[in-house]
């Protein structure tokens, strides 16, 4: 760039005036204002680009969605209670641990008699603060008095950072409609504006005139969690106008597939193995098509079992113990359940 840069300049001077070859003093002059201007067209260039909110990434993408009101969601802290075994005293900050080196902190100052529980938050936000029910069984720093430690429930509430793509795609939806108070458009931003709804479904007229229903995703895409579904009730309730439809916030409706079939191994396969294959397979083809895909197609059910490494055929195979697709209504995802997997006789 700077060398075409350079030529430009140089060409510039009408021929024959001065020399203007390799070396020469208007060269050498020209040569590093040439470096210059080719840098300065490059950043103009990426300038340009970053007019695009498709070209933006990060903390520009952040502040350019700020401009018109559409604030990047944070991260979340996972929260829970964990049960401790023992006599003493827990204070605020004090650890707890599971055997991945997730960590959580006390939340409260609490005086345990023999056993108790104790309110916790996770040290990072995000999703990882999401651990499953006793998996938080360590102390990383010994508290005096207690032997031993569990969580009897799921922590949940962690939520990762709003990704960029899911931010564009608000910027998308809301500036170019520039919903005003009551359209679809508006419900729908207010939703997407809490942590942890992934998307919305509206559906006008549910019960009768004068009413419309959202049904919420979250970014698990399973239904929101209770606290999660009423914060987004009482941000449209204190939206709406008198006038406007009643709204009634609801999570989407988990529906169970249940899977059976009867497999053919490969040689050398297990049929543990293929078993958990198979469930992580059927569970991503499921993950992938709600709200997306009213139908769980046994086609594709059948794919995803072949998927398996350890999996050769299938016969038998039935979803929801039949052997055609299972059509699901609007307001519903698919959420897989039981899966009998056997091997053939």
């Amino acid at each position: 760039m700077s060398s075409e840069m350079l030529n430009r300049l140089l060409g510039n001077i009408p021929d024959g005036t001065v020399d203007k070859s390799a070396g020469s003093f208007v060269y050498d002059v020209n040569a590093p204002l040439a470096v210059v201007l080719s840098e300065l067209f490059n950043e103009l260039e990426k300038s340009k680009d970053k007019m695009f909110v498709r070209n933006l990434t990060g903390d520009e993408l952040t502040l350019r969605a700020a401009e018109h009101g559409i604030n990047r969601k944070l991260a979340a802290y996972s929260t829970g209670r964990v049960h401790l075994t023992g006599t003493g005293s827990i204070n605020i900050g004090d650890l707890f641990e599971t055997s991945n080196k997730t960590q959580f902190r006390a939340v409260n100052n609490v005086q345990i008699e023999n056993s108790g529980f104790v309110n916790i938050e996770a040290l990072v936000p995000g999703s990882l603060g999401n651990v499953d029910a006793n998996s938080i069984s360590l102390f990383p720093v010994t508290l005096s008095g207690f032997t031993a430690v569990t969580n009897p429930e799921p922590t949940s509430g962690g939520y990762d950072e709003e990704s960029d793509e899911s931010l564009k795609n608000r910027y998308y939806l809301e500036v170019p409609k520039r919903p005003g108070t009551g359209n679809p458009s508006h419900y729908k931003k207010i939703a997407l504006e809490v942590p942890g709804v992934a998307d919305v479904k509206i559906f006008r007229a549910w019960n009768g005139p004068g009413t419309a229903k959202l049904v919420l995703l979250s970014e698990e895409k399973r239904t929101p969690s209770a606290s999660i579904i009423a914060e987004v009730q009482q941000r449209v309730d204190d939206m709406t106008p008198i006038n406007d439809p009643v709204i009634t916030v609801v999570g989407v409706t988990e529906v169970m597939i249940s899977v059976s079939a009867t497999l053919t191994l490969k040689s050398g396969g297990i049929i543990d193995n293929a078993r958990l294959q198979a469930k992580e397979a059927l569970s991503k083809y499921l993950y992938d098509i709600a709200f997306v895909d009213q139908i769980v197609r046994y086609a594709k059910a059948g794919e995803a079992i072949l998927s398996a490494d350890d999996v050769l055929d299938y016969t038998d195979l039935k979803i929801n113990n039949g052997t055609a697709n299972v059509e699901l209504q609007g307001d519903q995802i698919p959420i897989l359940g039981v899966l009998n997997l056997s091997i053939g006789g």
